[in-house]
């Protein structure tokens, strides 16, 4: 079988007894094609050699790839020839003579200060509260500046991605319970809580705007058009309150959900509460949050320890 023609029966055969999502599919066949072009040729998948895996690697590092990056896409063509030799079109993997050394840097995630956080959360409601109650009925500026509390509170106390928090519809929400149920990676739920005073109010309040508009979508966060916020409007929502609260640095969703983790695990939380917080599938990917609490921690002991200037 020739590559192309296999790379077009994986994406039939293997997705279909495979729980992944949509994203992770084109991803995945992405990465697959750019191996075919890589190649320049189409090859039988037996003609494939460990050595082509190890060119098409150093193509990556030249081409500037990041680690993670690079580590992704050959994972991509791991899984994709496995399958060939579990379906024995091939009696073995190239990956099974081939050992890369990818550098496995951590990218480190970017969080705020808890100066910064406060600035911004304070800057939202500011602009909410100087809007008279009839400012707020209204689908304008008031309106928005009310959603955009309720939308930067809810991303902070549970850390949910932005596409997630763009996915919320109001049935999602149990006020009673202040809990939210969240459609995460892969259609996995998980729930989220709002146990924080001022991110359930600013919520409830809301809602309660919200339910006083004619709108035809289940969305709970809607933009000036009474449609879903979309996540790229969420992105614009947080970056333009940051710009007015002063923060220099370009803040983007994700920025408030690495923060919310990296205060968790600051403040002593254990790192299995941090990965379902988070809804992490593996702990592996919540332990590069150690890296930055064990900055602060190293920080810390090196300004407050007792053995600081002792004479001995």
């Amino acid at each position: 079988m020739y590559l192309r023609r296999a790379i077009d029966q994986f994406e039939i055969g293997y997705f279909e007894t495979t729980d992944r999502s949509d994203k992770t599919i084109r991803a995945y066949i992405a990465d697959l094609k750019q191996f075919h072009k890589f190649l320049d040729k189409n090859f039988k998948l037996t003609s494939i050699t460990p050595e082509m895996v190890e060119s098409y690697a150093v193509h990556l590092k030249k081409e500037g790839y990041a680690p993670a990056s690079m580590q992704r896409k050959l994972m991509s063509l791991k899984v994709f020839f496995n399958y060939w030799v579990r379906k024995r079109t091939i009696p073995n993997s190239p990956f099974w003579h081939l050992k890369l050394n990818l550098d496995k840097a951590q990218t480190l995630p970017k969080a705020l200060s808890m100066d910064e956080i406060q600035r911004l959360l304070q800057k939202a409601h500011q602009i909410a509260n100087g809007y008279t109650d009839e400012e707020v009925d209204a689908m304008g500026a008031g309106f928005l500046a009310i959603r955009n509390v309720a939308l930067l509170e809810v991303m902070f106390a549970t850390g949910m991605r932005v596409g997630e928090v763009s996915a919320l519809n109001v049935q999602d929400f149990e006020p009673n319970e202040r809990v939210i149920v969240v459609q995460g990676k892969g259609d996995k739920q998980r729930l989220a809580f709002l146990q924080e005073e001022t991110s359930y109010q600013a919520l409830m309040r809301y809602l309660s705007t919200r339910e006083q508009l004619p709108l035809r979508t289940d969305a709970i966060f809607v933009n000036n058009f009474q449609k879903r916020l979309s996540p790229q409007g969420v992105g614009v929502a947080v970056n333009l309150i940051a710009e007015k609260a002063g923060i220099p640095q370009h803040i983007t969703p994700h920025m408030l959900r690495h923060t919310a983790a990296t205060l968790l695990l600051r403040a002593g939380a254990d790192l299995r509460i941090v990965q379902e917080f988070l809804g992490h599938a593996s702990i592996t990917t919540t332990q590069r949050y150690t890296h930055l609490t064990k900055d602060h921690l190293r920080d810390a002991l090196k300004s407050l320890h007792p053995g600081k200037g002792m004479d001995r």
